[in-house]
């Protein structure tokens, strides 16, 4: 897991930033937060809230919002997003969000999807690449993102974040939005391409 903070050079002309530091998540997490795994019953919790959505709920955005809803009393503020992972751009959808917004796979996501997971303890103004800057203008302070595979392959980006005050995200969340993204990831990839077939 790898915890990017404020870049250290400024966008280059694709606004990716040119060098973006990336620090091992056990040596950058904040002070504030705790390293130790989450409670296994919280835990469970919640994925059973994801896989019931899936099973119960039909639209998309409505199982975001419920994903989100089973996340709060752990973090207040949580706002899910989906993203789909198509050719060099990334798609993001949210209750709070609906309309798709495909951003492009620059340096900086390449290397979420790479390495799997990521947290982002701080959301600077000048974050240099169109997701933080989409992040940024959607109120979003903190977050944590992980991959969604299926059949072995990146498909999907799960993202939950703190909307309005930063929370002190850790492993733990981040193992927990791997495993959420694999239970909703595939529902919500086939979804969205079922949605588009009927354009």
């Amino acid at each position: 897991m790898n915890v990017a903070t404020q870049p250290s050079e400024t966008p280059n002309e694709t606004g990716e930033a040119g060098g973006r530091r990336m620090t091992p998540a056990l040596t950058a997490l904040s002070a504030s937060s705790s390293d130790g795994p989450l409670s296994n019953e919280m835990e469970q919790g919640i994925l059973v809230a994801a896989a019931s959505a899936v099973a119960d709920i039909a639209d998309e955005l409505a199982l975001l919002e419920a994903v989100a809803n089973s996340l709060r009393p752990m973090i207040p503020n949580a706002i899910v997003m989906y993203g789909n992972i198509g050719g060099n751009t990334i798609a993001f959808r949210s209750a709070d969000h609906p309309e798709e917004r495909a951003l492009a796979i620059g340096p900086f996501a390449r290397r979420l999807i790479e390495d799997g997971e990521l947290v982002m303890l701080e959301l600077a103004p000048a974050s240099g690449t169109p997701i933080g800057a989409d992040l940024i203008e959607s109120g979003i302070q903190s977050f944590v993102a992980a991959v969604a595979t299926i059949g072995g392959a990146p498909r999907g980006i799960l993202l939950v974040g703190s909307m309005g005050v930063p929370y002190p995200f850790n492993e733990g969340h981040c193992l927990l939005a791997r495993k959420i993204g694999q239970i909703v990831g595939p529902a919500l990839t086939y979804g969205r391409a079922a949605e588009r077939a009927l354009i």
